[in-house]
C-alpha cells in the first residue's frame, strides 16, 4: 500500500502547483488592471485581495502599494506616523531570523518573487525570497546564501541550504522590502543575523 500513499503525495504537489500557477496568472493580470505590486498582493488572502483593489485608501510604500486593515475588516488610511514608521524599516542595517544552515558569508543581494526573476540571479549572490520551492533548485545551485520572509525548521529553504551547505537565515519577515537588489550584506546564519554592510544606491553616488 506504500506506493498508494505515494501517488496521492505526489498526485497533491501535482494539482497544488497548477492552482498556483493558474491563481498567479490571474493575480498578475489583475495587479495590471488595478496597478497593483505583485510582490505585494501575493501576501494577501483572496479576501483581502478582492476587498482591498476595489478600496482606494492605498499608499505608496517605496514603490509598492499598500493598505491596513482595521479590526472589524475595513479598510483604513495609515496615519502618519505608521507611514514614517515604515519608512524607518527601510533604513535599518540588521535584518534578524532563524538559522537554518549555519555559516558566514557576504554577497550582493538578489531578491527572487518568482520565475521571471530567475535569470537576475549570478555566481555567489545572496538569494532573497519568500520562501523557496522545488522549481528555485536551479538558481540555488549558484548562490552563496539564502534569506527568506516565511518558513520554519521544515521548511524547503531550511532543508535544500543543508543539502547545499550553504548559509540560510529564514523568517525574517521583511527581508524582501527591506533589502534591495545589489545591496552588500553579510549573511551571519551562526546567530540569524543579516547585516548590511552598503547600500546599492549608495554605491552609485
Amino acid at each position: 500500500m506504500d506506493w498508494f500513499f505515494i501517488y496521492i503525495r505526489d498526485e497533491r504537489k501535482r494539482l497544488n502547483m497548477i492552482f498556483n500557477a493558474l491563481y498567479v496568472r490571474y493575480l498578475k493580470r489583475e495587479c495590471e488592471k488595478y496597478n497593483l505590486d505583485f510582490s505585494q498582493v501575493v501576501m494577501l488572502t483572496p479576501d483581502e485581495f478582492e476587498k482591498g483593489k476595489k478600496n482606494a485608501s492605498f499608499k505608496n510604500y517605496h514603490g509598492k502599494r499598500i493598505y491596513k486593515t482595521s479590526h472589524n475588516g475595513g479598510y483604513i488610511d495609515v496615519s502618519d506616523n505608521e507611514w514614517n514608521e515604515l519608512l524607518l524599516k527601510t533604513k535599518r542595517k540588521k535584518i534578524s531570523g532563524i538559522s537554518a544552515s549555519s555559516g558566514v558569508v557576504k554577497g550582493k543581494v538578489c531578491i527572487v518573487l518568482n520565475r521571471d526573476d530567475f535569470h537576475k540571479t549570478q555566481e555567489g549572490d545572496i538569494l532573497v525570497t519568500s520562501m523557496t520551492r522545488p522549481n528555485f533548485v536551479p538558481i540555488l545551485k549558484k548562490v552563496s546564501g539564502i534569506i527568506t520572509n516565511e518558513g520554519g525548521v521544515t521548511c524547503h529553504a531550511a532543508i535544500i541550504s543543508r543539502e547545499l551547505d550553504i548559509p540560510c537565515i529564514i523568517g525574517t519577515q521583511n527581508a524582501t522590502q527591506v533589502l534591495k537588489d545589489g545591496d552588500l550584506v553579510e549573511v551571519d546564519a551562526d546567530n540569524g543575523v543579516v547585516r548590511i554592510l552598503e547600500r546599492a544606491d549608495e554605491e552609485k553616488k
